[in-house]
């Protein structure tokens, strides 16, 4: 269940917009980070130019692309992409790179400074190969399709890779090979979940054969599969998970022992480019069923030098390993879960080299509803204060991970704080907890947690507070296997709960959203799975309000029209915005100006209204920045200028009201995004 990450905190809190006049149109959004704290992302890919060895590329799926330009020696983050999950690097052109992302296909013509979309947005792409011999001949593929073009990325044709293996589980697709001296040469990992195919063409896709290694069954076969070449001899082949090996080009196959008794497969691995029978392989598997026993995961680095018979300990001290390349100079590297590690001596000593690479990833935001310059951000790396306006940040001592910030609009001192973390269903799993400060962030206390034993909290959105009395709290409890939904209601600033009942949402298996009616808090809305839901007596009970039979997983309200409500759904993907003027009877679509995002499925993460000029919208997507609506959601336009950051996963308003004004009524107010590279402003 797709469980995105939004901000959501009373109206009050979000305050006001940009003014619509022409200095909005020319204002530029500008970085505010100085002082936030990052974090190590895992690295599932590294990529090396083999010309210098100089430059090198590292993914990660949630966290964007880096670049180094010395060898690895330092990095940084790169903008105007994210979720990225394989690059390719054209042979012929150190500057020209392409980037298989959640939006599709990406290409960059300066080194990764810029990106254009080339297409494929109907699917995210998992793999991208360069014809080494034909570089405007490319090659991607994603959800267990494989798609060619020979006019650099232009167009594309699906070549058809064959029916993959029968069973439940999203197809995808995890490998793919390009022969660097016979390019017509292609090999293909895709699978469903359950099991995977190996397809072989040498006819540049035209046509294809699946082959399998030998005494293997279709069910067999892994679920996480992967096709290693040897560089010098593109007939050699490995498989990964479990491990075996071909000669032939994968005509027949021999199982290899793995490294460690008991384990079979690897994380990573890779051939030496001057010694075909050098191997070295990266394990992260469990060394007893985990059905029957205990789940033990092994970590290490192992040499084999006769082509993977027998096997030696390099270095057990590295973190998981997802990737393994060697640099024209023979340094081999590593990405870790812990970042790049780098080695010298041929496996023998590693050290890191993270310098620059490091995530900010600010996923909730929220403005002083008193004092303009004062403003919070967070995430994964923590709660930061910032007392002008994102000029600088300090950290607050709070927990590392959150979902929702609230402040209370008549004492700002006083903040409400609910962490993000996996949902408790089973006795033991731990326990939901809430936070609140009475000082402004310096001191917390726990003032609420809920036994897993007496219910779970599944897919819920944040903590609510009522837009009249903000001692008055909400939060959605329950799931839909011990009993469907309830509203648990604070009068109190969270001392004490009890609950309203929330009769009506027993079909509910997730609620996303939540909404009140900021002229009468009796009234409000949840979305949900199976569409919105309203409720007139403060949650006791709820009756369907349109969008029924889909997933619901942003909902805002009109401040100054209650009756005019916003959702986006979610299918996959975001396909869609609606709007409704009759509380939720009818629904219209409003996508105009969001074509792209919708045609690529890209996650909404914040949707926020101005209170006082209620038809000027925000829209904070993952991949493409910021949409801006003036017309209550008629037509949309992108608001990227200067934000060099466009995966954005919050959004604040913060209103410069007359007292901070200084006597100017034209002093703009502050808009302020989160993204994955730290806060951007714009006024």
């Amino acid at each position: 269940m797709h469980s995105p990450i939004v901000l959501r905190k009373p109206l009050q809190i979000l305050l006001l917009t940009l003014l619509t006049g022409a200095a909005a149109f020319a204002a530029q959004w500008t970085s505010a980070s100085s002082g936030l704290a990052g974090s190590v992302p895992a690295i599932t890919a590294l990529v090396i130019d083999a010309s210098t060895g100089s430059t090198l590329f590292a993914t990660t799926p949630s966290d964007g692309i880096f670049r180094s330009s010395d060898g690895g020696a330092s990095w940084s983050a790169l903008g105007g992409i994210a979720a990225v999950n394989a690059v390719a690097l054209d042979p012929s052109s150190a500057s020209t790179v392409y980037a298989g992302a959640s939006t599709g296909i990406l290409k960059s013509t300066d080194g990764g400074d810029h990106w254009v979309s080339m297409g494929l947005a109907i699917t995210p792409i998992t793999v991208v190969g360069v014809d080494p011999l034909t570089p405007s001949t490319l090659y991607a593929g994603g959800n267990g399709a494989l798609y060619k073009s020979t006019d650099g990325g232009a167009n594309w044709t699906d070549l058809n890779i064959g029916p993959l293996p029968f069973g439940p589980g999203p197809a995808f697709t995890a490998n793919l090979l390009v022969d660097p001296f016979t390019p017509s040469t292609l090999y293909v990992a895709a699978g469903n979940g359950l099991a995977a195919n190996f397809l072989k063409s040498q006819d540049g896709g035209q046509s294809w054969n699946v082959i399998h290694p030998t005494g293997d069954s279709l069910y067999g076969l892994p679920t996480n599969p992967a096709l290693v070449m040897d560089p010098s001899n593109p007939s050699i082949l490995y498989r990964i998970n479990p491990l075996a090996k071909s000669t032939d080009g994968g005509i027949t196959w021999n199982r290899l022992a793995g490294p460690i008794s008991g384990v079979s497969g690897a994380g990573a691995l890779t051939v030496d480019p001057q010694s075909s029978n050098t191997l070295y392989v990266a394990t992260l598997e469990a060394t007893a069923p985990c059905l029957s026993a205990p789940c033990i995961s092994v970590y290490g680095i192992f040499k084999s030098a006769d082509g993977g018979q027998s096997w030696s300990s390099l270095n057990a001290t590295v973190p998981a390993v997802q990737s393994l390349v060697f640099s024209p100079s023979r340094a081999l590297f590593a990405g870790t879960s812990g970042g790049v590690f780098k080695s010298t001596d041929a496996g023998v000593n590693w050290g890191q080299t993270n310098a620059g690479l490091s995530v900010l990833d600010i996923e909730v935001l929220a403005g002083d509803p008193v004092s303009p310059a004062i403003i919070y951000a967070g995430g994964n790396n923590g709660l930061f204060k910032s007392l002008d306006g994102g000029g600088s940040w300090s950290p607050l001592s709070a927990p590392s991970s959150m979902r929702s910030l609230l402040i209370d609009f008549t004492n700002p001192n006083v903040l409400y704080l609910q962490p993000s973390g996996a949902s408790v269903c089973a006795p033991a799993a731990g326990i939901i907890d809430l936070y609140k400060s009475t000082n402004g962030g310096t001191g917390w206390s726990n003032i609420w947690s809920a036994s897993p034993t007496s219910g779970c909290q599944v897919e819920s959105p944040a903590m609510t507070m009522d837009p009249i009395d903000p001692n008055t709290l909400y939060l959605p409890y329950g799931d839909s296997y011990y009993g469907g939904f309830t509203i648990l209601k604070s009068t109190d600033g969270g001392a004490d709960w009890t609950s309203l009942g929330g009769a009506g949402l027993d079909d509910a298996s997730g609620i996303f959203a939540f909404a009140i009616d900021p002229r009468a808090p009796t009234d409000m809305y949840v979305a949900t799975d199976v569409g919105v839901f309203h409720s007139t007596d403060s949650g006791a009970n709820f009756a369907p309000a349109g969008l029924a039979n889909t997933i619901v997983d942003l909902l805002a309200i009109d401040p100054v029209h209650p009756g005019v409500l916003y959702a986006a759904t979610w299918t996959s993907g975001f396909p869609g915005l609606y709007k409704s003027v009759d509380s939720g009877a009818n629904w219209s679509p409003i996508n105009q100006g969001l074509d792209q995002i919708v045609a690529a499925h890209a996650s909404v993460n914040a949707l926020i209204l101005d209170p006082d000029h209620s038809n000027i919208l925000y829209l904070a997507t993952s991949g493409y920045g910021v949409f801006k609506s003036f017309n209550g959601g008629a037509t949309w336009a992108a608001f990227n200028d200067g934000l060099t950051f466009l995966d954005v996963r919050s959004l604040a308003l913060v209103r410069h009201d007359k007292a901070g004004r200084r006597g100017s009524v034209l002093d703009p107010n502050t808009l302020y995004a989160g993204t994955l590279g730290g806060v951007f402003k714009i006024r």
